[in-house]
């Protein structure tokens, strides 16, 4: 598993979404999808997204009203991935 150089303080489920963020680059996640992927209260869901959107790593947009998030364009130079 690949280790985030550039952010060693993400959790675990944070890491999970910059590994696959950087495998689907067009991914649109909501505090929901996220909350039902790592079966998480949605408070939880809302604090990592907002943490990674606040650290540059995902961008905020749009999906109808509701807040959503992508990952952010600059991505790939953002992270440094090591093998461990």
């Amino acid at each position: 598993m690949a280790v985030l150089v550039r952010f060693p303080n993400l959790n675990a489920r944070q890491r999970s979404l910059v590994e696959e963020a950087l495998q689907k680059p067009g991914a649109v996640l909501t505090f929901q999808s996220y909350q039902n992927e790592h079966q998480i209260t949605y408070v939880t869901a809302r604090a990592d997204l907002l943490d990674l959107l606040a650290r540059g790593i995902l961008q905020e947009t749009k999906l109808g009203k509701q807040r959503a998030f992508l990952p952010s364009e600059d991505l790939p130079n953002r992270v440094t991935l090591s093998k461990k």
